[in-house]
């Protein structure tokens, strides 16, 4: 995995792209379904970043909803998961509502 440096000697993998506004509600929605299933799988953080090919980091990040993961991570993670893309981006009861 090739890492890029960034100001103030923070690093980031390189396929990450980190969003200016962290708490976008849509990357929010993603990583909460993420850690959903992951959680209810009993899967650890570090056992899906094995699985599905990325990093700790960057899988704690995007389920805080602090990155912007391709769609080649998406597919990776569902896969790993056991489930398709679509399932992170459907709409759930507590999504409900305008955005803010």
């Amino acid at each position: 995995m090739r890492v890029k440096q960034y100001s103030a000697g923070i690093s980031a993998p390189e396929d990450a792209i980190y969003c200016a506004h962290p708490m976008n509600p849509i990357l929010k929605k993603i990583g909460r379904a993420i850690r959903d299933r992951r959680e209810a799988q009993g899967l650890t953080r570090q056992r899906l970043a094995q699985v599905s090919g990325v990093s700790i980091r960057f899988l704690n990040d995007v389920e805080l909803g602090l990155a912007n993961p391709s769609v080649l991570k998406l597919q990776a993670l569902a896969k790993a998961l056991g489930t398709s893309v679509a399932v992170f981006l459907a709409e759930r009861p507590e999504d409900a509502g305008p955005l803010r």
